[in-house]
């Protein structure tokens, strides 16, 4: 029989073993507000950036679009964390098939799961990665611009989506014209910051600049010319946009599959 090794020798062993390389998974549910399209129940896998610590993670989400997930997509793609996303028809989820909106905490989506932890809400989720991978201000004021922004950017994407979907183009005109001064007070607050440089807040990209860039895209989707009196703001988009891990995820398949507006397209 082999001697066992003192304890302290096998506290030692333990300390130097090699540990593994582990991969982080992050999964989404996304509905947004978009109506259903045709597409055959699937399940997908986008990653991005280095491999991350392993979480179990299981979620289902719909195929209808961008939606109210895209800001976390954005979010992820751009800081290399990997996820995976599973769709299932639009339809089956209005008809409450299976349990997934029964579970839901709102009966809605986007739902968010990391490891053991499940959160729904599109802006809960984005405070919650802020807080998480330090995309949420370096101090308690800037925190707290922070959430002022967010709020104020789902205030324009609420009005996007009453247009979009109940207004539509009978009032396209007045709606081009309000959003060219909902427009003006980022502007403004760019400017604030480093002459409109770099981000909302600060020097470094946070939660509320993903979401930004979502509903500006959303916009210039529908007015492609919308940003032509903002000129920061439109520099501030081809700043985000170029960054390379955003560029790859927009790049994807699963990105392109995924129609802005599926109304209209």
């Amino acid at each position: 029989m082999v001697p066992r090794p003192p304890l302290q020798q096998e506290k030692n062993n333990a300390k130097s073993m090699p540990v593994p390389a582990q991969l982080q998974q992050l999964k989404i549910a996304n509905q947004g507000p978009h109506p259903a399209q045709p597409a055959v129940q699937q399940q997908q896998q986008l990653t991005s950036g280095p491999a991350q610590k392993k979480d179990k993670t299981s979620v289902t989400t719909t195929s209808a679009g961008t939606g109210r997930a895209e800001p976390v997509r954005l979010l992820l793609s751009d800081q290399g964390i990997c996820w995976t996303e599973d769709e299932v028809q639009k339809e089956d989820w209005v008809a409450g098939k299976g349990d997934q909106k029964k579970n839901a905490v709102f009966g809605q989506l986007p739902r968010f799961q990391d490891g053991d932890f499940v959160v729904y809400q599109s802006n809960t989720i984005l405070r919650y990665l802020g807080r998480k991978h330090g995309l949420s201000g370096s101090n308690e004021q800037e925190s707290t611009i922070i959430e002022m922004i967010n709020d104020g950017v789902e205030d324009l994407r609420q009005k996007y989506y009453i247009f979009l979907f109940l207004q539509n183009e009978e009032n396209k005109e007045k709606y081009l014209q309000d959003l060219n001064t909902q427009l003006g007070y980022f502007e403004r607050i760019l400017s604030k910051n480093s002459n409109g440089s770099k981000f909302l807040v600060g020097d470094k990209v946070s939660y509320a600049d993903y979401n930004l860039l979502d509903t500006l895209q959303c916009h210039l989707d529908l007015a492609p010319t919308c940003l032509s009196s903002h000129l920061l703001l439109s520099g501030y988009v081809e700043r985000i946009l170029n960054r390379p891990k955003v560029d790859a995820y927009l790049k994807s398949d699963g990105r392109k599959r995924r129609p802005i507006t599926p109304k209209h397209k």
